[in-house]
């Protein structure tokens, strides 16, 4: 059981590693502390100093609305669709039903397999 515990505790346990090199604009690699700093430096200022856009974004203004929404009741092949849909191995939640049970039901339940 020890070997369950370990990987997690090797993932969230490490410190974070360090940069140890950077590439400058040109493509160079830096390994000294201060250059990679300087490096960082300016790569922010490049980014967060950028001049406001003097074109406005070209937005599509032709989306399609909807103008009425089909509201009633949820249909047996609704729910069917929506639970073969489903992935196995997710962990159940606060009514500890996984789907694995809700998949088995449904194809067991002669309810469920009728339309």
């Amino acid at each position: 059981m020890k070997g369950v515990y370990d990987a997690p505790r090797k993932l969230c346990n490490d410190r974070p590693r360090n940069i140890t090199m950077v590439k400058d604009k040109e493509g160079k690699l830096l390994s000294k502390d201060n250059d990679i700093r300087k490096r960082w430096r300016n790569h922010f200022a490049d980014v967060w100093n950028r001049p406001i856009p003097t074109e406005q974004a070209d937005i599509a203004q032709e989306t399609p609305a909807i103008d009425e929404i089909e509201i009633g009741y949820v249909t047996k092949e609704e729910i069917r669709k929506a639970v073969r849909g489903m992935k196995n191995g997710k962990a159940a939640g606060i009514d500890s039903i996984i789907v694995e049970m809700l998949k088995i039901r449904c194809r067991n339940d002669h309810r469920c397999a009728q339309t």
